[in-house]
């Protein structure tokens, strides 16, 4: 059976390739997944820890689908944790993304957000977002 930190890796590969394949053009999205990639194959956990600080404090917003979420939160993200995320980064290849690489990255969803999907396209990733929320909250045994 599938640990839920399995489950978490794979369900956000698979959503970044179904991002990739609806988004062709965004080749930005292939880069981040590379990257993950890459750092997972050093720490299956690193990516799951990141995603347990920096956004599953923002699961209300996910859970009612407030899209503020993908409109608002990430500028100020980078702007108040990004030095404190890059300190906590074990993997030191994981490090090598500038500040203005990752807020470039939530333009872009941003911009995707506002501009190039469909409501059912939204739903989707919605739906993956509520996936890795609970698959996050299981492993780290949080109600």
């Amino acid at each position: 059976m599938e640990s839920n930190l399995t489950k978490f890796n794979n369900q956000l590969d698979q959503f970044l390739t179904e991002l990739r394949d609806l988004l062709p053009d965004q080749v930005q999205i292939r880069v981040v997944q590379d990257k993950l990639r890459m750092v997972r194959s050093m720490s299956t956990r690193i990516v799951m820890e990141g995603f347990a600080q920096y956004v599953l404090p923002y699961q209300a917003q996910i859970l009612n689908q407030d899209e503020s979420f993908f409109l608002d939160n990430g500028e100020n993200l980078v702007n108040t944790k990004y030095d404190e995320a890059i300190q906590s980064i074990q993997v030191a290849e994981a490090r090598d993304v500038s500040k203005d690489d990752v807020m470039k990255a939530f333009r872009m969803i941003k911009n995707i957000w506002s501009n190039r999907l469909s409501p059912e396209n939204k739903q989707i990733i919605w739906n993956y977002f509520k996936v890795l929320v609970v698959l996050c909250k299981r492993y780290y045994n949080l109600s």
